[in-house]
């Protein structure tokens, strides 16, 4: 996912601001982003949780004021679920950041691709615009949310607007996305339920 295609800037503060808030959101969503795929993408190196050292790496990003250091600290950050390596990339003059997700299996499912891509696109679009973030781990209330990859799905939908009344807007659902919800929200329930029965002792 290109930055400045979400955040509509190329400012390293901003996007340090960004890539922040979205390792954040990603920790504490990682059961029902691994979840919907039904499979074990959190025991594969190449799409492994979020070390626990990306916290402090993410607050070096934010404080300092040197683009090299945040390049650098965004590079320690390492790959898994979540590839922040190329946030601060250039070619040339031109910024080229992106984010990439790694915690999605390949599939030739529609359904999948869908729900994928939605995910995705809110959770870009949410940590664009949340203005204020809990602590990196999960609290109490998250952690609760978040048992089972079932439940933790419920928690996302909520979180990004899909479901209940908490948001103005259901972040991520446009067009086709919005329009066949009802077809592919219950194939990822139903992938987040093999992977509770697959997998019970996950906690992630």
């Amino acid at each position: 996912m290109g930055i400045e295609s979400v955040i509509g800037s190329q400012e390293a503060g901003k996007v340090s601001e960004f890539v922040r808030k979205l390792a954040h959101i990603a920790q504490w969503h990682a059961m029902s982003l691994y979840g919907q795929t039904g499979t074990g993408r959190h025991l594969s190196r190449y799409s492994h949780t979020l070390a626990a050292d990306v916290e402090r790496h993410m607050r070096k990003i934010v404080n300092t004021s040197s683009v090299a250091d945040k390049e650098a600290a965004a590079v320690a950050c390492g790959r898994g679920m979540l590839n922040l390596q190329k946030s601060f990339r250039m070619r040339g003059d031109e910024y080229v950041g992106a984010v990439e997700f790694r915690v999605f299996a390949g599939t030739t499912s529609l359904e999948k691709v869908l729900h994928h891509l939605a995910t995705v696109l809110g959770l870009c679009r949410r940590a664009a615009q949340v203005q204020c973030l809990g602590a990196f781990r999960k609290n109490k209330l998250q952690a609760k949310r978040t048992a089972t990859a079932e439940s933790a799905m419920h928690f996302l939908w909520d979180y990004l607007g899909w479901t209940g009344g908490a948001r103005p807007c259901a972040l991520g659902l446009f067009g086709r996305l919005h329009r066949d919800f009802p077809s592919y929200g219950p194939e990822a329930l139903r992938l987040c339920r093999k992977f509770d029965e697959r997998y019970p002792e996950a906690r992630l």
